[in-house]
């Protein structure tokens, strides 16, 4: 029998952190990964999907460019062992998405009263 459902995994990376959100139906998952802490957590985090059997990611999201947050997702991406979808990103600049592949990235529309100065 397929299951159904939505599970949320959380990684703890010390002031960062990393959610792997998957919504699953009829056995087949979609798969959300949200932030990725530091360059140096890529290992930890690539450790952290195995366990969980992830072999590919639909959706990245990266909730802002700092470090913190985007650096892991950066080597991630960079590496061959997992497939990645599409890469969801706030921007405040392009500084950082030097290390993504700008074609799965797409800058959301935000209305201007809600940009942030």
């Amino acid at each position: 029998m397929a299951h159904n459902g939505f599970e949320i995994a959380m990684l703890s990376l010390g002031r960062a952190d990393s959610l792997l959100a998957t919504k699953w139906v009829e056995g087949v998952p979609t798969r959300v990964l949200i932030d990725g802490g530091r360059k140096g957590h890529a290992a930890t985090i690539r450790a952290f999907l195995q366990a969980h059997g992830v072999t590919s990611i639909d959706h990245v999201v990266c909730t802002h460019h700092d470090d913190d947050h985007a650096g892991g997702l950066v080597e991630l991406i960079r590496g061959d062992d997992i497939q990645f979808g599409k890469a969801w990103c706030m921007f405040q600049s392009d500084t950082w998405i030097a290390g993504m592949r700008r074609s799965r990235c797409r800058k959301p529309r935000v209305p201007e009263r809600h940009k942030s100065q």
